[in-house]
């Protein structure tokens, strides 16, 4: 199934608002790309859509459509709808879903955050699967477009989102989650551009600022002025654009399912955590080859020294149990001193989700991480642990404050309430 929107209507007029040099730009646009012109969806509104993601600079447009056309063709985008059936998994526990149209009839896409837990999801398929789930319901979202482009007669090619963060907070997410996360908005904006109309965003709680922080390098600047804020009379903003009928009991309107479920949970997955029963427990969390495994026996402790020479190291780790918890700590010794307690040796339950986390190595010295069984005189631990040295460079500079377990230092200028404006 091509993303497409299909021919375009007898009464839309791509060309409608460009100015002379830009309807030349895109005439020769369409000439240096006529080799991967294929379908009948790929017309001026199509080519528009690039030219806008990368403000009419040809060069750089033209290597995006083209990076395009690789990266569908990679993951099997224009078949995926039919060949591809996604793990039950996500369906089930993946927050999201297609519900009514705002009043000029594009889809609307809600986005329950509370239900989004990328520990358990990622702990439960393939992290591939979870990006593969993403194109999925992209390009469902295409095919809708084209059926409201049919039904309507006119040309339906943007979406409204509505995020709402009530109940959401960084626990939900952790370092492997948080990467599939930010692949999948750097896979948005640069294989889906110019199909947001309005995202608002609701219900934000405090930690709203750095989400907003973390994800703000990876949108695009035409993206960022889609981003609106609402304040706490959210509902009955969202009623200036979607109909009551067209939006759940919910989320202000008065839709629901034939049951009274005031949700529509038949169209919107509100997601949750993902029982233990689906955990694929360690497969895809870290590279196999990585891994270390070794029985801990009772009353028996591991201790595992890194040097750090340099100080923009990081730490990093990833360990778990077959069975039982497992004490846990993280120390540093300076050449000759004494060590110094980092983390706090504690019991982790590990034998159902895995333990994963960072800390900046801010000085040179002896990094010691301890596994500890010395209490338990009964039970032997099967311990799986991926523990490396990174060099800062590689981790995003927005999440260092995240992944080094220190404080996030706030902008002073605080996320406003809705003003009729973007961010």
């Amino acid at each position: 199934m091509a993303t497409g929107q299909g021919p375009a209507m007898d009464d839309d007029n791509p060309r409608a608002g460009l100015t002379d040099k830009e309807n030349r730009i895109l005439d020769e646009f369409r000439d240096k790309v006529q080799d991967i012109l294929t379908k009948p969806e790929h017309d001026d509104y199509y080519l528009l859509r690039w030219l806008r993601a990368r403000s009419f600079d040809l060069k750089e447009s033209e290597e995006m459509l083209r990076k395009n056309v690789a990266w569908r063709k990679k993951w099997k985008a224009d078949t995926i709808l039919r060949d591809w059936t996604p793990p039950e998994v996500l369906k089930k526990y993946y927050p999201s879903g297609l519900c009514g149209y705002d009043k000029e009839g594009c889809p609307v896409w809600i986005f329950p955050a509370k239900g989004l837990h990328m520990k358990s999801l990622t702990m439960s398929v393939k992290r591939s699967d979870i990006i593969r789930y993403m194109i999925y319901l992209f390009e469902a979202i295409h095919e809708d477009f084209k059926r409201q482009s049919q039904k309507l007669g006119k040309r339906v090619d943007k979406t409204i989102l509505l995020e709402d963060l009530e109940g959401f907070t960084l626990k939900q997410l952790f370092m492997p989650g948080m990467d599939v996360m930010f692949k999948f908005m750097a896979m948005t904006e640069a294989n889906y551009p110019e199909t947001l109309k309005y995202a608002f965003v609701f219900n934000g709680p405090f930690i709203f600022p750095i989400v907003f922080r973390l994800v703000k390098p990876l949108l695009s600047a035409d993206t960022k002025k889609k981003i609106v804020v609402m304040g706490k009379h959210w509902k009955q903003e969202l009623l200036q654009h979607i109909d009551p009928d067209e939006l759940p009991v919910h989320w202000g309107g008065t839709a629901t399912d034939p049951d009274g479920d005031p949700y529509c949970r038949s169209k919107v997955c509100l997601g949750g955590e993902v029982p233990p029963e689906y955990y694929i427990k360690g497969t895809d969390l870290v590279d196999e080859s990585k891994v270390t495994k070794r029985i801990l026996s009772k009353g028996e402790t591991l201790n595992l020294t890194y040097k750090v020479t340099t100080g923009n190291m990081a730490l990093r780790w990833v360990f778990w149990t077959e069975n039982h918890d497992i004490q846990f700590g993280l120390s540093y010794q300076p050449d000759g001193g004494k060590p110094e307690q980092i983390l706090a040796n504690s019991r982790i339950n590990c034998q159902q989700v895995p333990e994963d986390g960072i800390h900046k190595c801010a000085k040179p010295g002896t990094y010691i991480v301890k596994f500890d069984n010395s209490y338990s005189w009964m039970n032997s631990k099967h311990l799986s642990y991926s523990i490396e040295l990174v060099d800062m460079s590689e981790i995003e500079s927005d999440t260092q404050s995240l992944i080094s377990g220190s404080s996030f230092s706030l902008d002073p200028e605080m996320v406003p309430e809705y003003s009729g404006k973007s961010l």
